[in-house]
C-alpha cells in the first residue's frame, strides 16, 4: 500500500501460516504511472512451489506497484488471456468458482498472413524433458516470441518464450496465441 510492503494477512482473519507458507496465489496491482499489472504463481507441484504472501507483495513491487491485493488463490489461481489458461492451475485444470475478476479489451482482428503459420514442435517428448517451441510463418521464418502467448494443457507446462516440459506421460495440448489467432499442436508425453 502506498508503495511499501504491506501484510495484513492476522488483521485480516487469516492464520500466520497462511501468510508464511507457500501456495499458488493471485494477485493485481497497478503501477504510479496507473498500469494494471495481474500476477499468478503456480504452486504445490513439482516445477513450482508457490509464494508466501511477503514474496508476493515483493513481486509485485519488483513490477512497479504502489498498491497491490492478494485475490483469492490455491486451487483458484488461474490467469487466462484470449481464451488460453496462462499458469498451470495446482487442481491440475481449471477449477470452477463463484466469481473473478474480467478486463475486456477490443477484439484483435486476425491478420489473414497467419492463416498459414504453424506451431514448430516434437510429436513426441520423453517425460521430464524439454523441447523449444516456436511459432513459423509459411516461408519457415520464426515469428518473435515477444508477439507470442504460450499455454499448456495436460502432463505438460510451457513458458513464455516457449520452451515445455513434459511432466509425466499423456498428451500434451500446447496453444499459442499471436496477431489474433490461435495454434494448437498435440504432443505425446512418453513416461510414467
Amino acid at each position: 500500500r502506498g508503495g511499501k510492503v504491506l501484510i495484513d494477512a492476522e488483521e485480516s482473519g487469516f492464520g500466520k501460516s497462511f501468510a508464511e507458507s507457500r501456495h499458488p496465489r493471485t494477485a493485481m496491482g497497478i503501477t504510479r504511472s496507473g498500469d494494471v499489472i495481474w500476477l499468478a504463481t503456480d504452486g504445490r507441484q513439482e516445477f513450482s512451489k508457490g509464494a508466501t504472501l511477503a514474496e508476493l507483495a515483493g513481486l509485485m513491487a519488483a513490477q512497479g506497484c504502489v498498491d497491490a491485493v492478494n485475490l483469492d488463490g490455491g486451487g483458484s489461481t488461474t490467469i487466462a488471456m484470449r481464451t488460453l489458461v496462462m499458469n498451470k492451475p495446482s487442481d491440475g485444470r481449471e477449477r470452477p468458482v463463484a466469481n473473478g475478476v474480467l478486463l475486456f479489451g477490443a477484439p484483435v482482428k486476425p491478420d489473414p498472413t497467419a492463416a498459414t503459420w504453424r506451431v514448430n514442435a516434437p510429436m513426441n517428448l520423453a517425460s521430464g524433458t524439454t523441447a523449444d517451441l516456436s511459432l513459423v510463418t509459411k516461408n519457415g521464418l520464426m515469428v518473435p516470441p515477444r508477439e507470442i502467448l504460450w499455454s499448456a494443457t495436460g502432463p505438460g507446462w510451457i513458458d513464455p518464450e516457449g520452451r515445455l516440459r513434459a511432466l509425466y506421460g499423456g498428451k500434451i495440448t500446447v496453444q499459442a496465441y499471436a496477431r489474433g489467432s490461435i495454434f494448437t499442436v498435440e504432443i505425446i508425453s512418453e513416461g510414467p
